[in-house]
């Protein structure tokens, strides 16, 4: 008996083999059908993509100064966001967010309520504010006033209210032209003052303050240590809960007192207490200006003095 053979399609290797002439050929699927839902399905996506973005793209208003032509080089996006177009150059001003303003120049304000008023400056974050020339404001709520041309206010509720001042922290403040503020809630208020610690505060000309809750307060002084404080003018208080006083005072080691004018206190605990007074020693004391002590009154101490032998 004659055998007869023919080639059918194999969709399991997805080729063609030879088979009995009673085998069945199950042959390709049509791509038609699935030329039809891939159209469909892209379709509809352009379709929703479409109405997306038309339910979110909200062009805001161009706003021209008084005196100043209407110019053309403004991006506003966002429910009644307003960009200044009192420069020809293209994106001149650009504010981006609800209710945001860039009215200043060549300014950014990106973000719900942000402002960004001074010239070529920049407003990143909810509520923030730009308002000197060239400031930087970056957090909710922080804010460069329009003293502090060329200030960086960066962290909630951070603020610059100088030229070149810097606040990096939440609710930090640089008050001072040229003043640094770093850590959350610091403070430096004097020019070219520095605190840098939380809660830290420099509030007079160089000042400077570091340590968490240490405070400088009169001019040239200097706390370094959680909770040190300099109270007195080019006093220098060094160690945790140091303190130095008196002018031109000098308080070293921790809990260390410098209270009196040109007065060292040097030593854990040591106090010296009187004008040009000095303290040596844990504990030592000084009760009369014009005094060497390296005792107290329940810690007696030798003081040994070498002398060359003639």
């Amino acid at each position: 008996m004659n055998k007869i053979f023919k080639v059918i399609w194999n969709p399991a290797t997805g080729s063609y083999s030879v088979a009995s002439e009673t085998a069945k050929s199950r042959g390709k699927k049509s791509g038609r059908s699935k030329l039809l839902i891939s159209a469909l399905v892209a379709g509809g996506l352009l379709s929703s993509s479409g109405a997306l973005a038309q339910a979110g793209l909200d062009t805001g208003t161009g706003v021209t100064p008084a005196g100043h032509n209407n110019g053309t080089g403004w991006i506003a996006i966002g429910t009644d966001a307003e960009a200044s177009t009192h420069t020809t150059t293209n994106g001149a001003a650009t504010a981006v967010g609800y209710y945001s303003k860039a009215l200043g120049m060549w300014s950014t304000a990106l973000g719900a309520y942000s402002e960004s008023n001074g010239n070529a400056s920049l407003a990143l974050g909810v509520k923030a504010q730009s308002n000197g020339d060239r400031s930087i404001s970056m957090g909710a709520s922080s804010s460069a006033s329009i003293n502090a041309g060329y200030s960086i206010a960066m962290g909630v509720f951070a603020f610059t209210d100088a030229e070149y001042a810097v606040a990096l922290g939440n609710e930090s403040k640089a008050l001072g032209k040229y003043s640094l503020a770093l850590g959350n809630a610091s403070q430096a208020s004097g020019e070219s003052s520095i605190a840098l610690g939380n809660t830290s505060e420099a509030s007079e000309q160089n000042a400077i303050a570091l340590g968490q809750g240490s405070i400088a307060s009169k001019v040239n002084s200097i706390a370094l240590g959680s909770n040190s404080s300099s109270a007195g003018e080019n006093a220098i208080a060094l160690g945790e809960g140091s303190a130095a006083g008196g002018s031109n005072s000098l308080a070293f080691g921790s809990q260390s007192r410098a209270s009196g004018n040109d007065s060292v206190a040097l030593g854990v605990g040591a106090t010296a207490a009187t004008d040009n007074s000095v303290a040596i020693g844990a504990g030592s004391t000084t009760d009369a200006s014009n005094t060497v002590s390296v005792g107290n009154s329940t810690t007696k101490r030798k003081l040994l003095i070498w002398l060359p032998v003639p």
